[in-house]
């Protein structure tokens, strides 16, 4: 393992030394985008996710549908993200044939439209996220200290490390001894 993540660390060293000596013909107008994307993204993009988390958190109760409109902002962001390029300077050269000849307002406003839509239909059929342990699949925890009522000196218990619905060793004997004709199964 540590011989893959020192191979992964001299790769990763070569690429980003491969990309820093292609970049030096234009550090000078690209140096603005390199600062200043880590620092816009600090002091307003974080700050601003957190406080949406925050409200999103006191507004929705409900896990389920605060999952669905956090999914709905994160891909809204990354779309919008992606596309603040092609809205900010549309043509900055000449046009190229079939490349840069869309609307891309238009564009963005359609698929975030889509998006919303599909979110909305999604949180308001959501169902409302049931209690944990009111859930008829949720394994029992066995271990001693687990402390949902589970005794692993009980006869039935799972051996420590086994998963709860794996039968046991004893119920095996058990069945064996009650019907010695019936091979095992």
């Amino acid at each position: 393992m540590r011989t893959i993540r020192l191979l992964l660390v001299v790769l990763g060293g070569a690429a980003l030394g491969y990309g820093g000596w292609l970049l030096r013909g234009q550090l000078g107008p690209a140096l603005p985008w390199l600062v200043g994307g880590p620092l816009l993204h600090d002091a307003l993009v974080a700050p601003l996710v957190a406080v949406v988390g925050l409200a999103l958190r006191r507004l929705v109760g409900d896990p389920v549908r605060r999952a669905w409109l956090t999914a709905g902002l994160v891909v809204s962001a990354i779309l919008l993200l992606v596309a603040v390029p092609l809205l900010w300077r549309p043509a900055p050269a000449p046009p190229n044939p079939g490349l840069q000849d869309r609307d891309y307002p238009l564009g963005l406003a359609v698929w975030l439209a889509l998006l919303w839509g599909g979110i909305s239909v999604a949180a308001v059929t959501a169902r409302p996220d049931a209690p944990r342990a009111a859930r008829p699949d949720t394994p029992r925890d066995t271990r001693p200290d687990a402390g949902n009522g589970a005794r692993p000196d009980a006869p039935d218990a799972a051996p420590r490390g086994a998963r709860p619905d794996a039968p046991s060793a004893a119920r095996d004997d058990r069945r064996d001894a009650a019907h010695p004709h019936t091979p095992g199964r």
